[in-house]
């Protein structure tokens, strides 16, 4: 059935349904629609949509997607250009970013972390309270959680702390012969600050040695034997010296000078003749004194003596007395 059909000239305006073209189609200056990607040659602006990767496009601009994807796993695809339209997965960048990465510590294209065996004891790393370490990774110092509970019993070749230690604990102990608390810097230790602390020092059996100058600024009391060795003169500044402290009855004390590896002369008590007595062949480790001789004593009074001689009693004997009123001199024997 025969229709209108427009004569198309130049200048004119044509409404086609399709356009076939056996080699190219020019349009304009310059626009030339082809056959294949590499003979079609369009600039200027464009509105509308096209089909195909665009791979052979320049200048094209687009806007930015708004809506955030969540979660993102490895097989979530990332569009790249190596000069060609590509892409990579997730996994192929987390494996490329960790590839420098060697040694006792791998990690896998989903980021798990694998340590060597025997690097890091497992009770290091199963608990989950608390415990970080600061290693360097890529040169950058990064906090690292060790995950460990109070209850854990880490152990360290060597561990050295820049800040304070606290031990919650009742104990520090070593399987070492020697354990040394040194310190380079500080000039003053301080054990037990807090007011009636107890510090005991040493087992019941073990050995104690200050290898310096001792300062006692409260009193200093002595259960046991006391071993006194000095190069040089004693000096006492107390008025009073009290020996055989704590006895409940008469005993023997003194002072012995030693004269030789097993004997010395000793000035003490006799406690059974109740005098000041000496003896020129005292053991140093004597416990009791055996007279040769008695301290000779002088009593006075401003009458004639009646009575025994106040040390010694009835054997009292050499006991001088000197009445003060008439000068007369009196001896006990």
């Amino acid at each position: 059935m025969a229709t209108w059909k427009k004569i198309i000239v130049s200048g004119s305006d044509a409404h086609l349904s399709s356009v076939t073209a056996s080699n190219s189609l020019a349009v304009g200056t310059n626009q030339v629609i082809g056959t294949t990607q590499a003979n079609t040659s369009l600039s200027g602006s464009f509105t509308g949509s096209f089909f195909g990767d665009g791979s052979g496009l320049s200048g094209v601009s687009a806007s930015f997607p708004l809506t955030q994807k969540t979660p993102i796993v490895g097989t979530d695809q990332v569009f790249i250009s190596d000069g060609s339209s590509k892409y990579a997965t997730v996994s192929q960048f987390t494996s490329a970013s960790h590839a420098g990465i060697s040694g006792d510590i791998t990690i896998d294209g989903s980021g798990v972390a694998t340590f060597t065996a025997t690097v890091v004891s497992a009770s290091s790393l199963s608990s989950t309270n608390q415990g970080t370490v600061t290693a360097s990774i890529n040169g950058v110092d990064t906090n690292v959680d060790l995950s460990l509970k109070t209850t854990d019993s880490p152990t360290f070749v060597g561990l050295t702390l820049t800040g304070d230690l606290a031990v919650n604990g009742g104990d520090i102990t070593t399987t070492s012969t020697t354990f040394n608390v040194a310190t380079t810097n500080a000039t003053t230790i301080n054990l037990g600050t807090t007011n009636g602390s107890t510090i005991n020092i040493g087992a019941s059996t073990s050995t104690v040695t200050v290898n310096d100058d001792l300062v006692v600024t409260g009193d200093l009391t002595v259960n046991g034997d006391v071993t006194t060795i000095n190069t040089t003169n004693l000096l006492v500044e107390d008025q009073f010296a009290l020996f055989a402290s704590g006895s409940d009855g008469s005993t023997d004390g003194g002072i012995i000078v030693q004269q030789g590896a097993s004997t010395g002369y000793a000035l003490g008590v006799d406690a059974s003749g109740d005098r000041w007595a000496l003896q020129n062949d005292a053991s140093p480790t004597a416990t009791a004194i055996t007279p040769d001789a008695f301290m000779g004593v002088i009593q006075e009074g401003t009458n004639d003596p009646s009575s025994n001689p106040v040390y010694g009693g009835a054997a009292g004997y050499g006991t001088v007395f000197v009445n003060s009123n008439n000068g007369e001199i009196w001896i006990f024997s």
